[in-house]
């Protein structure tokens, strides 16, 4: 999918705010309030996308934010394809889509715009990304491979940098804590918060929308740089995201997460790393239960809670390698506890 010929013409706004939401009513109110609130300096549009909500989320929107541009669907038509709706008509010089559940800090929408003016080999970017209580959220990355993900942990890719420095076959997923301390090119930022460089998706296309939710900001990163544009990582301007750091562990949020992740590898691998992929992750998940299970019991109390997240993250995986693809209908099944849903990345 790409941006509507007919709309191809001079950007009337240096930014257009996209925003996915389902059924986030309050973290979408703080969301809006906080970008116009906090953003000076720059000609911009905010634009909401309600996915089929039941909480009232689309009426707040009209009764408290007139001057937003409401779409209101009548299902949840996935992350990918409601922020396609924004995207493929689109009329800024950049697109920034933010989730619902995130709250600008400062100047950030107008830092992230002079970022991308002065690094024109950027074709997307992102920014600082902030938990709630202050501290910071991994954000940027290296495009996944069967050995990154087999080792994945922070652990171990402490262990690996000790070991191999920072070559690419032990590299971890996701950039280490000190990467996020300074602008750099990264394969991908977290579609949690990532500006776009219009005349890039001219060329190179929209989100896919086969992929209802996660991975498809790294798809389209992927097909960034492979157009010869640069993905890069500013620390100087932030937001908090709530969803970060409070998704629930429930089967449909990891099943769709693996689902993303295999047609990520099937689009850009081929078949045969898709296959290995689903045995990569069937196989760690078998090696690391022990050692979570083991962990679990000889914690202290406070420590217990994310000890249980991976043990059940870890079922889930080897269920979904079982089962297969995700059944039933796409996204209903997830609710969002402080954002963690990804119509609410994410």
């Amino acid at each position: 999918m790409r941006i509507q010929e007919d709309e191809r013409q001079a950007p009337t706004v240096d930014l257009v705010v996209g925003i996915v939401n389902w059924n986030t009513r309050n973290l979408l109110a703080d969301c809006l309030q906080s970008v116009f609130r906090q953003t000076q300096g720059i000609q911009f549009k905010v634009c909401v996308v309600d996915n089929g909500s039941t909480d009232g989320s689309a009426e707040m929107v009209q009764k408290c934010f007139p001057q937003v541009s409401l779409i209101r669907n009548e299902s949840n038509f996935g992350f990918a394809q409601a922020n396609n709706q924004i995207l493929g008509c689109q009329q800024g010089r950049y697109a920034l889509l933010l989730n619902s559940d995130t709250r600008v800090i400062g100047n950030a929408l107008k830092e992230m715009v002079d970022f991308m003016d002065t690094h024109p080999e950027a074709g997307a970017a992102g920014c600082q990304v902030l938990n709630e209580d202050g501290t910071l959220q991994k954000s940027c990355g290296r495009f996944p491979r069967l050995a990154s993900i087999f080792f994945g942990g922070e652990r171990c890719n402490q262990l690996f940098r000790s070991l191999f420095g920072a070559r690419r076959f032990f590299a971890e997923y996701g950039l280490s804590a000190e990467d996020h301390r300074q602008i750099q090119q990264a394969d991908f930022v977290k579609g949690c918060s990532i500006i776009l460089r219009r005349k890039t998706l001219e060329k190179v296309g929209l989100l896919d929308p086969d992929i209802f939710m996660y991975f498809e900001e790294i798809d389209l990163c992927y097909r960034i740089k492979q157009e010869g544009n640069q993905v890069l990582y500013t620390p100087t301007a932030k937001i908090v995201h709530l969803g970060g750091g409070s998704c629930d562990c429930v089967p449909t949020t990891v099943f769709r997460n693996l689902d993303g992740q295999e047609f990520f590898f099937r689009k850009h691998y081929g078949q045969t790393q898709a296959i290995l992929l689903r045995w990569t992750v069937a196989v760690g998940a078998l090696l690391r239960l022990p050692l979570f299970l083991f962990g679990f019991l000889i914690s202290t109390r406070p420590n217990r809670a994310a000890y249980r997240y991976k043990i059940f993250w870890n079922l889930y995986s080897l269920k979904w390698f079982f089962v297969g693809k995700c059944i039933g209908r796409p996204g209903m099944d997830i609710q969002p506890t402080g954002g963690a849903a990804k119509g609410s990345h994410q």
